[in-house]
């Protein structure tokens, strides 16, 4: 599988930390509101939430859905909401201007994204404990 590509203008993407939920078009465009694959991004935010059994109530299982690349902010409250093959990925600071992405794939769909990502980065891949 390989990388799908989302862009939007920086002034139009904000944390979802109040609607829980944000979707982006695809690489398509914003006439049609999907990319090329049929699949638009949601971007979830968990932060509000008080319990996981609150998640089903956000359209969680359609997000979950083969319509969607679903990125989530604080996936810890919904870790058995999760699938089994998923990718982690953390943000960590690395001074005011750079920071260093870790990913971890949870499964082989996950894994094959994450080589994907890697090759078309042309970065190295880290065996390290991120």
């Amino acid at each position: 599988m390989s990388p799908r590509r989302f862009t939007a203008p920086a002034e139009e993407v904000h944390s979802p930390s109040f609607t829980l939920v944000n979707e982006y078009p695809g690489g398509g465009g914003a006439a049609t509101g999907r990319a090329r694959t049929g699949c638009a991004l949601a971007h979830i935010d968990l932060y509000r939430i008080r319990s996981e059994d609150e998640v089903p109530g956000i359209g969680w299982d359609e997000y979950m859905g083969a319509r969607y690349v679903v990125l989530v902010e604080w996936a810890e409250r919904a870790a058995g909401c999760l699938p089994r093959d998923h990718l982690r990925v953390r943000l960590e600071a690395r001074g005011p201007e750079r920071r260093r992405v870790c990913a971890q794939a949870t499964g082989p769909r996950a894994g094959r994204v994450l080589r994907g990502w890697v090759g078309q980065l042309d970065v190295p891949l880290e065996a390290t404990g991120c």
